[in-house]
């Protein structure tokens, strides 16, 4: 994951470019006072990587049943 500081916009059409997926915003304080907006940046590699970890995570602690028919809550 990376952080890109929105006034760097060469930057920003760079990592996109290179298929970088935006997930978010944050501000960054500099010098206590000093308000910076940036984005978040994740590498499609790195995303896919994340979301199948918590797949399996999620299917260890039982909180996710992909063979599970849906329940019948008439």
């Amino acid at each position: 994951m990376l952080d890109v500081m929105a006034k760097d916009r060469a930057a920003i059409r760079l990592y996109e470019r290179l298929g970088w997926q935006h997930i978010g915003t944050t501000t960054h304080v500099f010098d206590g006072s000093e308000e910076t907006p940036a984005h978040c940046y994740v590498e499609m590699e790195s995303r896919s990587r994340i979301l199948d970890q918590m797949a399996a995570e999620a299917e260890e602690t039982d909180l996710y049943d992909a063979t599970a028919a849906p329940e019948d809550t008439r």
